[in-house]
């Protein structure tokens, strides 16, 4: 057992989003120690590929701007169908500015990548896990919990917690394992 969750079987597959720093990178690691393929995407190609060699073969790269949705939602379709699908995403992407002025810039590149990106994100995540009849999807935005509740869930499709500390987001991806288990004992 590596972390909070046991180790993967050769079939499970997990895409972080945001994976380049942070959180996002300290749960692609934790994913990959425990034997998940693992994609990962962010702006910062640099730091991605710096990711994937620490990761080794079981590691794709997909660098995206989530605040270009369509895009990046073109993106997170072909990385989905490079790994074979996907049987959790993480959307960890997101931004913040201290603007005590409320200059619209920062607020509207904050606006890009939390409300539209993440939203695009998501979308392209429960669409897939819609059409396989199963999937978990984790998320570090407060917007999550929100969005959630205008879903309807949908066969095995689980859409897990909103997770502001690495802390947080370990215990949405053991609850993850917990019911993958239960599941698939």
């Amino acid at each position: 057992m590596t972390g909070p969750f046991p180790a993967a079987s050769p079939a499970k597959r997990a895409i972080v989003i945001g994976a380049s720093s942070g959180i996002g990178r300290a749960l692609a690691l934790r994913l990959a120690r425990a034997g998940y393929e693992v994609g990962l995407t962010a702006r910062r190609l640099p730091l991605l590929l710096e990711l994937q060699a620490e990761i080794g073969p079981r590691a794709f790269v997909k660098p995206m701007d989530v605040s270009d949705t369509a895009a990046a939602m073109a993106r997170l379709e072909e990385l989905i169908a490079e790994m074979g699908g996907v049987d959790l995403v993480v959307v960890n992407a997101r931004t913040g500015h201290v603007n005590a002025d409320l200059a619209w810039e920062p607020e509207a590149e904050t606006i890009g990548v939390n409300v539209q990106g993440f939203t695009a994100m998501v979308n392209v995540a429960y669409r897939h896990f819609v059409q396989r009849g199963t999937g978990y999807l984790v998320s570090s935005s407060t917007r999550f919990v929100a969005w959630v509740n205008r879903k309807a869930l949908i066969g095995d499709l689980r859409l897990v917690y909103a997770a502001d500390t690495e802390e947080a987001a370990l215990a949405a991806l053991a609850e993850f394992e917990r019911r993958w288990l239960e599941r698939y004992p």
